[in-house]
């Protein structure tokens, strides 16, 4: 067994500082990419204070030290463990390429987070704009994954939901948006009464219907009703029958009184063949009754189906809203959707205001590109505009034009400076590396006290701010929570 496994699957063994400090400034020195993969899965698990960066850093090296896709399972977990990462810090262009790496060694049975992340990942990409005038690709991917599972249709549910608000949010000219394609599959998901979906229609396509399918109580009603139908039909059948041999019984006695008498065997003839053609229509009668038994068995058997899938509906409902995030993991959910589209879109809109007035059109080579780092520059070309990065670059962007918001070392620049760099942290924070036991009702209200000072900081309008962040429902929901 390979010793550094040895040390992640033992939970008393740890990685020697002097070991981790050489790997960290060397992975080379891991010599080769078995190494090189048990150090970053114990940095993943462990409490070494490594960020992520350097742990991504360490997973990339394997590649370059000979792994492939011969490697078999511990390819796909590096593959796995990277494309998680990648999305976790907007790289959505490197997850791209390790999610086709992952769907490549095994396309037939890719699982369903593989489809629902590629889904997530069109949304950040320049796939985005393909999928809003041709959606077929991105409702593939949402339509592969089991939708009997409450869990992965309620994931599959919120992609769907940020692919419309992203499409309200870019202003897309509603001519240029598959409107009739995206309401199907909003009927054919069961999202046709949610927020979202009631906004897209109203914005993007208010003339455009929306079918009202049967629920499952329709259905069960007009079966009901077919049903009874039947029952009467049956019923009427059977009294013929009954009819029918009380009839032939009476002629075979006639018969039998006329054969008896030899002057009426004529007679006798005729009530044979009126009695075969009695019996005739009796067989008819009896096929006839059993054909209507079968039918109204298949309909009591739907019936029963009905009932069964509406109970289970309505557990799988239960558990869905019980699902629903609560604690600390609804404040993470409150501000990481905060600072993805309503925080990141104004501070996009002031930055560019602002630079427009320092150096004019020409601020986006002067102000945005020269001062992006080596992998922000990589896929530079594909944005057009400052809503096409991340909240993590917007930061970043901020942070290293500060000195053109002030004309000297004042204190408002400190602790503007200060401010950006406790947003970082708090990003960072809020995206799990902190387990539920570690936070504190202290530290999460210093943390809602920092965002609303950076809000004003930026001259974010109350009352825009409240749209997506109600700061002073969120207090109350912390000051309620059971924390130290």
């Amino acid at each position: 067994m390979n010793k550094y496994q040895e040390i992640y699957e033992s939970p008393t063994k740890k990685l020697r500082k002097s070991e981790l400090d050489n790997y960290l400034n060397d992975t080379s020195s891991l010599s080769n990419w078995e190494n090189a993969y048990w150090v970053a899965k114990i940095l993943m698990d462990g409490d070494y204070g490594v960020s992520d960066e350097k742990i991504i850093e360490i997973f990339e090296s394997c590649f370059f030290m000979g792994l492939s896709s011969g490697d078999g399972e511990f390819y796909l977990d590096v593959n796995e463990n990277l494309a998680k990462l990648y999305i976790r810090y907007g790289q959505y262009g490197k997850a791209t390429a390790s999610l086709y790496k992952l769907e490549n060694v095994n396309a037939e049975k890719s699982p369903d987070w593989l489809h629902l992340d590629f889904a997530l990942v069109q949304l950040h990409t320049n796939s985005f704009f393909r999928d809003v005038e041709d959606p077929h690709f991105l409702f593939n991917r949402l339509s592969r994954v089991d939708w009997g599972n409450p869990n992965t249709k309620q994931q599959a549910q919120n992609i769907f939901s940020k692919f419309l608000c992203l499409i309200i949010e870019n202003g897309i000219d509603s001519k240029k948006v598959a409107s009739e394609e995206i309401v199907h599959f909003a009927e054919k998901l069961g999202m046709t009464d949610c927020d979202e979906f009631n906004l897209f229609h109203q914005t993007i396509c208010p003339d455009l219907p929306v079918s009202a399918a049967k629920t499952d109580i329709e259905e069960q009603t007009i079966n009901t009703e077919q049903l009874e139908a039947n029952k009467a039909e049956l019923e009427e059948l059977r009294k013929k029958a009954q009819l029918a041999a009380q009839k032939a019984a009476k002629l075979e006695s006639e018969m039998k009184k006329v054969k008896a008498n030899q002057q009426a065997v004529q007679k006798a003839k005729k009530l044979e063949k009126d009695l075969l053609e009695v019996k005739k229509k009796e067989k008819e009668t009896q096929e006839l009754l059993l054909e209507k038994d079968k039918e109204m068995g298949a309909l009591k058997t739907k019936n029963r189906e009905l009932i069964k899938n509406a109970d289970r509906h309505a557990r799988e409902k239960a558990e869905m809203l019980a699902r629903q995030p609560q604690g600390v993991d609804y404040i993470e959910v409150s501000i990481s959707q905060f600072m993805n589209t309503g925080l990141r879109i104004h501070l996009a809109g002031w930055l560019e205001a602002k630079f427009s007035q320092i150096c004019g059109t020409n601020y986006w080579n002067k102000k945005i590109k020269a001062v992006l780092t080596a992998d922000e520059k990589e896929n530079f070309s594909l944005k057009t505009e400052l809503t096409d990065f991340s909240i993590d670059a917007l930061f970043n962007i901020y942070y290293r034009n500060l000195r053109d918001f002030y004309d000297y070392e004042s204190m408002a620049k400190q602790e503007a400076r200060g401010r950006i760099h406790e947003m970082q942290m708090i990003r960072n924070r809020w995206v799990g590396h902190y387990s539920e036991s570690e936070w504190t009702r202290d530290t999460i209200s210093k943390d809602l006290a920092t965002i609303k000072a950076f809000t004003e900081q930026i001259e974010m309008p109350a009352e825009k701010c409240k749209k997506y962040f109600d700061f002073e429902a969120l207090s109350n929901y912390v000051n309620n929570l059971d924390l130290q």
